[in-house]
């Protein structure tokens, strides 16, 4: 591996104990690079509207839906949020929201 680097072992040893530490520290930085890109990346915040339009909607259509996304979200909050819902039911209702807001 230090070949392959272009360092001597022993600067690569400076740096590492052995192969595993290695590795773990490339996969412990690779998992802090991927958290840190992901969560900026959910911070965003895009309206369902802008999704939709985004989609192929006309901006009127995309409106509306979005503001029937909206609604149906705060009744289905005010439904389920003292009590667990079953993944089947979950699925039945993704399944709904897909056919009639995207027509899939």
């Amino acid at each position: 591996m230090s070949s392959e680097l272009g360092c001597s072992k022993s600067s690569f040893y400076w740096y590492f104990k052995n192969r595993n530490e290695y590795i773990a520290r490339m996969v412990k930085h690779w998992g802090e690079i991927s958290t840190q890109q992901v969560i900026l990346s959910s911070s965003v915040a895009e309206k369902a509207e802008d999704l939709f339009v985004r989609i192929g909607m006309v901006p009127a259509a995309a409106e509306q839906k979005s503001r029937i996304l909206y609604h149906y979200y705060l009744g289905w909050y005010e439904r389920y949020k003292h009590e667990q819902i079953g993944d089947e039911e979950l699925h039945r209702h993704i399944g709904m929201l897909r056919e009639q807001l995207l027509r899939i």
